[in-house]
């Protein structure tokens, strides 16, 4: 199970402080060219049915103090598995992912630590089939079934500013009180599947454990990193060993007071020299 802030189409920094219509629309993308009854609509806490328009007009107006350059809402990515989607009853993954979703948004207003219930906040979730090639821009192969959530950055009685990418987690001082941590997310969220459909996860699949993981290949590559640079300023700053005591200290003084001689060139001076004194000779027995 993964689950994710932001959108792979607007990006995690997507304009999010303004009206969420682009985005809402953009998520009617698989009811283009279907009709009326064959269309999926949004769902929230306690309706299986809300049009677009209505989605777009009740997040756009729960925004009571909150500033310009506050973000208006956030959207939640629900992704499962490939394997835990064959785990769901053919036939039964809206039915159930609908479900799932209503739980998942009761961990997520838990996760403030505020006192609040799914049913305290504004959300709008569109269940989708499809995923699609980047390039060929066609379905891909497989199970694909998931969900997106647009959550308001207010709750319904518009009492608290809730943001899911806060930095802070727990915080019991300062401006920002209670926080959100979305480790403790990632892993409730496959726990609740796991409780909701009886599926056995292994442990080298659970979250936890694959973020442990994570964090020690980064801190391995970190003290390797480290490492390596500690070497290359050592080999840089190496300095000779002059003290006589060292057994390459003869050798390196003889080096420095009297440097090497290129031992070709040096007999080829000779070699003109002999030449030179013979020719000096014959010119005065003349």
């Amino acid at each position: 199970m993964n689950v994710s802030f932001g959108s792979t189409v607007f990006g995690t920094k997507a304009d999010k402080k303004g009206s969420c219509m682009k985005l809402a629309f953009y998520l009617e993308k698989e009811n283009e060219g279907k009709g009326e009854n064959e269309k999926r609509h949004f769902f929230s806490h306690s309706s299986d049915q809300v049009s677009v328009e209505e989605v777009i007009k009740s997040i756009d107006a729960n925004k009571r103090k909150l500033g310009k350059k506050d973000s208006k809402y956030f959207l939640l990515n629900i992704s499962p598995s490939q394997k835990e989607l064959r785990f769901i009853s053919k036939g039964q993954e809206e039915k159930f992912l609908m479900a799932y979703t209503r739980n998942l948004m009761n961990k997520y207003a838990e996760n403030f630590r505020k006192g609040l219930q799914g049913e305290d906040l504004m959300y709008f979730a569109k269940f989708e089939e499809n995923r699609y090639d980047k390039k060929t821009k066609e379905p891909k192969p497989g199970l694909n079934y998931h969900v997106h959530v647009i959550i308001s950055r207010r709750d319904l009685q518009q009492r608290y500013k809730l943001s899911p990418v806060t930095n802070h987690i727990n915080s019991k001082k300062g401006v920002i009180r209670g926080g959100f941590n979305r480790n403790n997310f990632r892993q409730a969220s496959q726990e609740l599947f796991d409780q909701m459909t009886g599926y056995s996860r292994k442990v080298e699949d659970s979250f936890n454990f694959q973020n442990e993981a994570r964090k020690q290949r980064v801190a391995d590559w970190l003290e390797n990193k480290r490492e390596a640079e500690a070497k290359e300023k050592e080999a840089v700053n190496k300095t000779p060993d002059l003290n006589p005591s060292s057994p390459e200290a003869p050798s390196m003084l003889w080096n420095l007071l009297l440097p090497t001689v290129d031992q070709d060139s040096f007999y080829e001076f000779d070699e003109e020299e002999m030449i030179r004194k013979k020719k000096k000779k014959r010119d005065i027995g003349r």
